[in-house]
């Protein structure tokens, strides 16, 4: 490959942008996109665009771009998104590749949000659910995106958690996009046949000494608290069944309404513009790798365990699965939904049967989205069993809301049974 031309490679403390990405790439890239051979970058910078801690699955790297074009008197610009694989990391390429998170996120934002927004689109609902894609590259497992931040939408600071206003604006786009998702799979059961690899799935355990460890690590702490001790008891005791009980959760069940879940729907993977006024007028969901055919509720238990502030998760809750909800039955009866749509009380009926989920997420996956020592905060030391690894852990552990949230929600979990061990 020719050298990149004026290439400005800024690198932080932090994974590194691959090497292929230079202004070479994006000259193909925006070429393909805008059907012009007459495009050529003049200048380029390329550097992380997330920072320790908010992303642990991938790279994602920002791409500016000055380029001429034939007919145009100015220089143009540009500025993307590009997220790509840890292909130089082999332990996270290993864990990944077991998930097969980038092919499959590659394929639904190819092949499956299309089809999506043509539903949609032909009854009326012109939403913009989720970013532009400008290239989907599989031989380098990556997709460039159009750059949000341009058009002024923000990620959301991770450590305060969200208040009603943002919850629902996310669960109403996600309400309307598995609305017709259901619709889809309905109509072709076969084309989400492939997606059952969630975070818990029957092929892999790749993922279970992050889960594992963490659960240790909250019995640990529990268990100096007076008052707990049996709670602790309880989490020590989990160990063993944790694995198969996050399985049973995430399993398709033919009496439930099955959708394409998110997977990973906190509130980092959601951007938002705002007005003058500083209050949000629309929001843009990203991040579908772990993306799978199962129960809208997995996405539910997950962003209402892990994203709310403080008060809004110990009193709306219930507010904000009825909202979701009534999103969805409106949507699907806009589509003309041919399967059963569920009512109310039948869907609380289906939150319940995977409320397991519910605990994991509050329990053992929030305190690592809230932790705000980022040292350490990395792929291998949420996978890994080394000492290094084990110190991540118990720092999480030490974070003061992670205590708060923890009282507040073992004893609802306890009084629900849901850390007894059964078979």
């Amino acid at each position: 490959m020719p050298e990149c031309n004026k290439c400005e490679l800024i690198i932080e403390n932090f994974q590194p942008s691959p090497d292929w990405i230079c202004s070479n790439y994006m000259e193909r890239a925006l070429q393909e996109k805008y059907n012009d051979k007459s495009i050529r970058i003049v200048n380029i910078s390329i550097k992380p665009a997330t920072a320790k801690g908010d992303n642990y699955a991938s790279i994602i790297s920002r791409v500016k771009v000055d380029y001429t074009c034939q007919g145009e008197d100015q220089i143009q610009n540009g500025s993307y998104l590009i997220k790509s694989s840890f292909e130089s990391d082999e332990f996270a390429t290993e864990k990944f590749s077991q998930y097969g998170v980038y092919e499959r996120e590659m394929e639904i934002y190819g092949k499956i949000f299309p089809r999506l927004k043509e539903m949609l689109e032909n009854v009326g609902i012109y939403e913009e659910l989720v970013p532009d894609t400008i290239r989907i590259d599989y031989d380098h497992d990556s997709i460039m995106f159009e750059d949000l931040a341009v058009r002024s939408f923000v990620t959301p600071e991770r450590h305060q958690g969200l208040d009603l206003v943002h919850a629902k604006m996310i669960l109403r786009k996600l309400a309307i996009l598995q609305a017709a998702s259901a619709v889809l799979g309905h109509n072709e059961p076969e084309i989400f046949q492939s997606y059952d690899r969630g975070m818990f799935n029957r092929h892999t355990e790749a993922f279970s000494p992050c889960y594992l460890n963490n659960l240790k690590a909250c019995a640990e702490v529990v268990s100096t608290w007076p008052g707990y001790e049996k709670c602790a008891q309880k989490l020590f005791a989990l160990e063993g069944m944790l694995m198969e009980y996050g399985k049973r959760a995430f399993d398709r069940k033919n009496h439930h309404i099955n959708v394409l879940v998110h997977g990973d729907l906190w509130m980092t993977n959601a951007m938002f513009k705002y007005n003058a006024e500083k209050k949000p007028i629309d929001v843009i969901i990203i991040d579908f790798q772990f993306s799978c055919w199962s129960s809208p509720t997995i996405d539910l238990h997950y962003f209402l365990n892990t994203s709310l502030t403080d008060e809004l998760a110990r009193n709306n809750q219930d507010e904000l699965v009825q909202y979701y909800y009534e999103t969805m039955a409106n949507t699907l009866q806009s589509l003309s939904f041919k399967g059963k749509i569920p009512s109310l009380k039948e869907f609380w009926m289906e939150y319940m049967e995977t409320s397991f989920y519910g605990f994991v997420s509050a329990c053992l996956v929030q305190p690592i989205h809230i932790n705000d020592q980022t040292e350490d905060a990395d792929f291998a030391a949420l996978m890994k069993e080394d000492e290094r690894a084990l110190k991540f852990k118990r720092t999480i552990y030490k974070n003061e809301r992670v205590h708060r949230t923890l009282k507040r929600v073992l004893p609802i979990f306890d009084r629900r049974g849901l850390l007894e061990v059964h078979q």
